[in-house]
């Protein structure tokens, strides 16, 4: 009926009307027919019928009917006959047909808060059923007059759908539940919305499963009612079965819910979980949620695109929804948590476990180092990768400046791990955050956090930090200078740094200086006016603390304002002024002159950056002419084979030892400290000069050496280690002069080795060591009774008392302070005595003297037994650390073998030369890596890494090629064990004596040695090669590929 109403034929057009017609009764112009009359006969009986229960219908149309008490008229109509009842539904059906009746029916019979009649017909239970259909039979005729903005009391629809609300019951509720679903499949949105979200208040619990099935269809077809069916479902008291339906109805949406309405479904199944679906609802998230603000982290660096504004409100309600529903149900943490650590493959992450991970570790709480400990093992397995996180930060400001904390604080935490990997991660996150946020607040932070770091006193996280800062203090200066106020806070921490961290801070204010203008003599700027002012104190500072920081930081000045690369990039303001890096560095030389250490650190370090910079031409010649000087200070030409009598030290009998080219040789002489230091920078200011030749200086390589005769050789190593920096490169011509000076120095150091187990004394220092140098390190070292001594080897008799005479001590000091110590100097404080005699007449002999000592040590005991030259020096090794490396290339020597009779095997005359090479081979590995904390290995490590300032992976290709040759020399130990000959000494000696090494009778070399020494140290070497982490990185795969197969049986 409803619908052949809607389909009947519109009446005919009414005839024009005059310009002031009278007003007209309803249907005047239509013809009367049996229908209308029937309809008019039911309203009136409708209205009688009413009116005996009290309610007045037939008012005008702008009023509505007139109801007196809702119980008294539901009570009246409830007492009446069934016939009657049906005979109003009728009339009422017929009451309906005008719109502007059914308004009146539906609108509120007096105030606003009291009933309409429909709704107080539908509190009688006989009526409710057939006035529940007519009005549902009524709602799509309204379909088309659903407009958005109509006011509540002209939408007829919505004014329907208001009397199914809070009914007190429903007479056919299943019935009643059918029609207007089904009635709801067919509405228009507007209304099919409030239909939906009405939902709640319309259905009883006995109708759930009706409901949930037809919301589930009908989200199938049309996704724009998510929001509704969702708050609908929300508001529904389902039961499990229901309530896990809707869930599943739910997740299957997250594919195809427009974004604008992705933060309700969320906040749906986040309010749903239970233990028992927690981890299904997780893991679908994971799988199927997409952001909108996603782009390409590319795309964002190169054309600084940042994310819409409705992108950024989309993500940014999202993870508001993802947080809330986290923070109040911590089994949904526990949940994603477990599923993220169930992931292996790196391909299955997504960037929603980063955002998850953000929003947990937010929150804060017991599941924080949960959060912590799984982001680090995965960026430890390579499973998380910067590009997750780029796609998280790169072009998302505004999504990641709420949760900009929580970034800076996983930042925090991975820097302070242990591992090297979270390290490097760490440095990403606060590149990419600092590149990403240009407001002051939040740099002001980042620079905070790292310079909290820097002063943590963890020497790992200590270093981190300050490369993170050299990084962005090189990429971006200036934009780092409005902030260097911040920066110079880590000034304040500069007397805890070891020397690589001070390089590493002066690096950082010298990258800011250049950028804000280095040019001093201009009036430059105030950060460099500032760094210079501090250096200049510190070097002229008498406290070896302060100067040592001084040195490394005038050094690292020189080599950014005099560096030819760094000049090129800048602008013309910002020209460095050469001038000013020399007046530095000669004040820098100047206030070292007098003092050793210091002296030998400025060496080093100048050698070290006029290796690995590129200076301006006036700094290297200046530098050439300076150690020029080394000429005069420390050689001197034979005359005739002798030396002349003015080089004679103290009257102590002296000869020349290891003369390997003859009459032409200059000797060594005083100062003998500064000797390895200087001469190391001479080699790289020859090299320099000469395309990489050190043909200038090659005469040094042979030259003997000035010493005390054999009786007094306990100070002969103060010049051992010169011919450690002689060996700069293994060239064919020198190989030869080079294993000879090899088999000098292992002399040398078995004969001292020997004596300090006699005469335990603290050898003077040849490279600067740190804070734990000599000083205190070498006390632990000495007998009780021995004087403690300084840094330059003067005597302190703190510990003596009332033995010296107070005047002398002070005097004795006070004179000293500024000397060269002497080997008289020496065995005074050793308490030997020398005779006025011997002090005035003795020279060195070089012809007689020799001979005459032989026979003296063959027919008096030596009183040191029997001194094995290839017994591991344990004395020797407690004072390693003041001795200078071998550099890497002469490690190159492993891999030589000088021409030999073919009736020796197995080069029993060079085995002791390779073990000396291994032992040095396997102190670096324990520098680079140590398998454990040895006594000395804070000022070992730091002085080894700063003297060679060479990376792992630099290292490992110098000794890739002595693979083959560790390999070899293990054969030639096992062949030399299970030969019975011992024909080793006698090789030694031969070969000793053509490296111009004395003959000493108690001095041997044992064959058992030297094989056993050898296959100790093959081996060893070869498992702390193994026991390097960087071995198992892809680029070193070659190099464990290589040493596993060279040692295969």
């Amino acid at each position: 009926m409803v619908f052949l109403q809607r389909k009947r034929p519109p009446p005919p057009p009414p005839p024009p009307s005059p310009p002031n017609p009278p007003p007209r009764a309803p249907q005047a112009t239509r013809t009367a027919t049996p229908d209308d009359a029937s309809a008019s006969a039911a309203v009136d009986d409708a209205a009688a019928l009413l009116a005996e229960a009290g309610c007045t219908l037939l008012v005008p149309p702008h009023q509505p009917p007139a109801l007196p008490s809702p119980l008294s008229f539901a009570r009246a109509l409830a007492a009446a006959d069934a016939a009657l009842r049906d005979r109003l539904l009728a009339g009422l059906a017929a009451f309906a047909e005008s719109p502007a009746r059914l308004r009146q029916l539906l609108l509120p019979t007096s105030a606003a808060h009291s009933p309409s009649l429909a709704r107080a017909l539908l509190s009688v239970p006989a009526l409710q059923p057939g006035l529940l259909g007519l009005l549902l039979d009524k709602l799509p005729e309204h379909f088309d007059n659903v407009l958005d903005g109509m006011p509540l009391h002209d939408d007829v629809g919505r004014l329907i759908v208001a009397q199914f609300r809070w009914l007190d019951f429903l007479v056919d509720a299943d019935a009643f539940v059918a029609k207007l679903m089904e009635v709801l499949s067919v509405a228009p949105p507007r209304l099919k919305k409030d239909i939906i979200g009405s939902l709640p208040e319309i259905v009883g619990d006995q109708c759930h499963a009706t409901v949930v099935a037809a919301l589930e269809k009908l989200l199938q077809e049309d996704s724009e009612v998510v929001v509704s069916a969702l708050d609908a479902l929300s508001d529904l008291n389902l039961s499990e079965q229901l309530q896990e339906q809707a869930v599943t109805v739910a997740i299957s949406c997250i594919r195809t819910v427009h974004a604008d309405q992705m933060p309700h479904l969320l906040r749906f199944l986040l309010l749903s979980a239970t233990p028992f679906n927690a981890g299904r609802i997780i893991s679908q998230i994971r799988e199927q949620l997409k952001f909108v603000g996603t782009v390409d982290p590319r795309a964002a660096r190169g054309k600084k695109l940042k994310g819409k504004a409705s992108a950024n409100g989309t993500d940014g309600a999202i993870l508001d929804a993802l947080r809330s529903g986290l923070r109040f149900k911590n089994m949904l943490c526990e949940a994603f948590l477990k599923e993220l650590k169930s992931v292996d493959n790196p391909r299955d992450h997504k960037v929603i476990d980063v955002w998850l991970i953000m929003l947990i570790y937010g929150n804060g709480g017991a599941l924080q180092k949960s959060a912590e400990k799984i982001l680090k093992s995965k960026i430890l397995q390579l499973c998380i990768r910067e590009t997750l996180f780029d796609q998280c930060i790169r072009g998302n400001t505004e999504l990641v400046k709420d949760h900009f904390v929580s970034y800076l604080s996983v930042s925090d935490f991975l820097l302070a791990c242990k591992e090297e990997k979270a390290r490097e991660f760490a440095a990403y996150l606060f590149t990419a955050l600092f590149e990403e946020f240009s407001d002051t607040f939040s740099r002001q932070e980042l620079i905070g956090s790292l310079i909290a770091h820097i002063g943590s006193g963890v020497s790992l996280e200590v270093s981190s930090a300050l490369d993170i800062m050299i990084s962005l203090t090189s990429d971006k200066p200036e934009e780092l200078i409005p902030l260097s106020s911040h920066i110079t806070g880590i000034l304040d921490y500069l007397e805890s740094f070891h020397e690589d961290n001070l390089r590493k801070v002066y690096e950082i204010f010298c990258h800011l200086a250049l950028a804000a203008g280095f040019n001093t003599g201009s009036g430059g700027s105030s950060v460099a006016n500032e760094l210079l002012m501090v250096v200049r104190k510190q070097v002229s500072n008498p406290d070896m603390k302060y100067r040592r920081m001084g040195i490394i930081g005038a050094l690292r000045i020189v080599s950014t304002i005099a560096d030819v690369n760094a000049s090129m990039n800048c602008s013309s303001s910002q020209q460095p002024n050469y001038d000013e890096a020399l007046e530095l560095l000669k004040m820098a030389v100047n206030s070292c002159k007098f003092v050793m250490l210091p002296l030998i650190l400025l060496y080093d370090e100048l050698a070290v950056l006029l290796e690995n910079s590129s200076l301006h031409s006036a700094i290297v010649e200046w530098v050439g002419e300076h150690v020029a000087e080394f000429d005069t200070v420390f050689l001197a030409d034979l005359d005739d084979g002798e030396l002349s009598k003015k080089y004679v030290c103290d009257g102590i009998e002296g000869e020349l030892w290891m003369n390997l080219d003859g009459n032409i040789s200059p000797v060594s002489q005083t100062c003998l400290q500064i000797l390895p230091s200087q001469f190391s920078l001479l080699t790289i200011i020859e090299r320099l000069g000469n395309q990489g030749s050190l043909g200038g200086i090659n005469a040094v390589l042979g030259c003997p050496l000035h010493l005390p005769s054999t009786k007094l050789n306990a100070f002969s190593t103060q010049v051992a280690t010169r011919v450690d920096n002689v060996s700069q490169r293994a060239r064919d011509e020198t190989a030869v002069k080079l294993l000879m000076r090899l088999r000098n120095l292992i002399l040398l150091e078995g004969l001292l080795n020997a004596y300090l187990k006699i005469h335990p004394l603290s050898l003077p220092d040849l490279r600067y060591v740190g804070d734990h140098g000599s000083t205190s390190t070498s006390k632990f070292n000495l007998p009780k009774n021995m004087g403690d001594q300084n840094m330059e080897g003067n005597v302190s008799n703190k510990r003596q008392k009332g033995h010296k005479d107070k005047a002398s001590l002070e005097k004795s000091t006070s004179d000293d302070k500024f000397k060269q110590s002497t080997i008289l100097d020496a065995f005074k404080r050793a308490g030997v005595t020398i005779s006025q005699e011997t002090n005035r007449d003795s020279q060195p002999s070089p012809s007689g003297m020799m001979s005459r000592v032989m026979e003296h040590e063959t027919n008096n005991p030596c009183k040191f037994g029997i001194v094995d030259l290839m017994a591991a020096p344990a004395q020797l090794d407690m004072q390693r650390f003041k001795f200078r490396t071998l550099h890497a290339t002469c490690l190159s020597l492993l891999n030589y073998s000088e021409p030999q009779d073919t009736t020796v095997s197995y080069n029993e005359s060079e085995m002791p030369l390779y073990v000396y090479l291994l032992r040095e081979l396997q102190n670096k590995l324990d520098n680079l890596y140590p398998s454990s904390k040895p006594f000395f290995s804070s000022s070992q490590v730091k002085s080894t890494q700063t003297y060679c300032q060479k990376s792992m992976e630099e290292f490992l290709n110098k000794i890739q090629p002595l693979f083959s040759s560790l390999r070899k020399h293990l054969d030639g130990a096992v062949s030399m064990i299970k030969d019975g000959s011992d024909s080793c000494p006698d090789n030694w000696n031969s070969h000793s004596a053509s490296a111009g090494n004395p003959d000493i009778p108690y001095v041997v070399v044992l064959k058992s040695s030297v094989a056993t020494s050898v296959f100790k140290e093959v081996l060893g070497c070869y498992r702390k090669l193994l026991g390097i982490p960087d071995l198992l990185n892809q680029a070193n795969i070659s190099v464990l590929k290589e040493l596993l197969q060279t040692f295969q049986p």
